[in-house]
């Protein structure tokens, strides 16, 4: 196996890995919004990750890296939660 071919893999099953805490992120991220009174209205797969929109039209994406980013319209809950 030359080097370009052991670095590929690595990769690839570093992101297998990362990918397989995805469901585990979101339920962790899904908690903290219902807990704040957060409304998931629609859940739906992203490339490299899942998306969440809440009932006020903000919109939380949650990457495989454990990224979460907030989009949408502004609503103060998930401000509060996520820090932004």
């Amino acid at each position: 196996m030359d080097e370009l071919s052991k670095i590929s893999e690595k990769n690839r099953l570093k992101y297998q890995r990362k990918m397989e805490q995805l469901p585990q992120i979101i339920d962790t991220v899904k908690a903290k919004l219902e807990k704040a009174g957060c409304v998931i209205t629609l859940e739906a797969p992203i490339e490299f990750g899942w998306k969440l929109t809440i009932s006020t039209g903000a919109v939380v994406a949650i990457y495989h890296t454990g990224k979460v980013t907030v989009q949408g319209k502004p609503d103060e809950r998930v401000s509060k939660i996520f820090n932004r």
